[in-house]
């Protein structure tokens, strides 16, 4: 028996090669392209919140604890959740979108933190307490 490359109609089912469902290649897919945004967002992230909107390296360190922990922590209890109930989608779902809406909050940072700065508006209290010209 002579089989062409690429003819599988030949070939019993036991023995053809098992392919990939086209869900199973798009979220690789999509995993791929969340792990390349977070992978070229995180080494920029500390000079970011330094240089941008002013943090010290403590606040830096806090940040990047705070993100760990509760990273862990979200695993931990998404993990469990998902193993007692029968679809893992809305896990999946929600975990990108939470990534990519992570990533907008950035962006939508370094604005407010622009804005801050040049309309002089830090606190309220502030612009309540300077002292007034008086007019005569």
């Amino acid at each position: 028996m002579s089989h062409t490359v690429g003819d599988a109609s030949n070939i019993p089912t036991s023995q053809r090669p098992n392919r990939l469902r086209p869900q199973v290649i798009l979220l690789g897919l999509i995993s791929l392209l969340n792990d390349s945004a977070s992978e070229m967002i995180y080494p920029l992230l500390p000079v970011f919140l330094t240089s941008t909107l002013g943090a010290t390296p403590l606040i830096v360190g806090l940040i990047e604890g705070t993100a760990d922990a509760l990273s862990s922590i979200l695993k931990l209890v998404a993990g469990t959740i998902s193993d007692r109930l029968p679809r893992r989608k809305p896990f999946v779902v929600g975990g990108y979108a939470l990534a990519t809406l992570s990533r907008a909050w950035i962006s939508v940072a370094g604005r407010c933190g622009l804005f801050r700065r040049r309309s002089g508006c830090d606190t309220p209290a502030r612009s309540r307490s300077l002292p007034r010209a008086r007019s005569r």
